[in-house]
């Protein structure tokens, strides 16, 4: 026969555990939900390696993430058209700095869709920038032979 007392233990171990365990299935759920798909990490990659690449000054390591078929703005830039405009900017900038705000990916299938919020800063390179804008950009990416190129892309200053 078991006390009234050690009944409640035993009923208190038994919630304890429980508890426990319920906390540690919460705690996989949450970091589940929280995990980037290995997608939406790849597209994060190519978008931090653009703008490393902006920065740097390198417009071909920008290209390499863009689809022989891009187009830009509805059309007024083509892939070369594009590497243009990265030229030139590095040219008139002797630094480019770039400061991404935001960030949404949407990934269907084969394709995607990112957004992004930047402040772009250039001038030479002195302690306080000479020119700043702040862009919203809307990519669409496609996945090819396992790797996203940019397929075009949307971008106006945000006021």
């Amino acid at each position: 026969m078991v006390s009234r007392a050690g009944r409640r233990r035993a009923d208190k171990a038994a919630w304890r555990r429980w508890g426990w365990m319920l906390g540690a299935a919460y705690l996989v759920l949450v970091l589940a939900s929280c995990q980037r798909s290995s997608d939406e990490e790849q597209l994060l990659q190519a978008v931090d390696d653009k703008e490393v690449a902006i920065e740097a000054g390198e417009t071909g390591d920008f290209m390499q993430h863009l689809a022989e078929d891009f187009t830009a703005n509805d059309g007024e830039l083509d892939r070369t058209g594009m590497q243009r405009l990265l030229m030139a900017q590095a040219l008139a900038n002797t630094h480019i700095g770039v400061v991404r705000t935001g960030t949404d990916i949407q990934v269907t299938d084969q394709r995607a869709n990112v957004q992004i919020t930047l402040l772009v800063e250039g001038g030479s390179g002195r302690w306080l920038p000479e020119r700043g804008s702040s862009f919203e950009i809307s990519s669409g990416w496609r996945l090819r032979d396992g790797e996203w190129k940019c397929v075009n892309a949307q971008w106006g200053r945000k006021l």
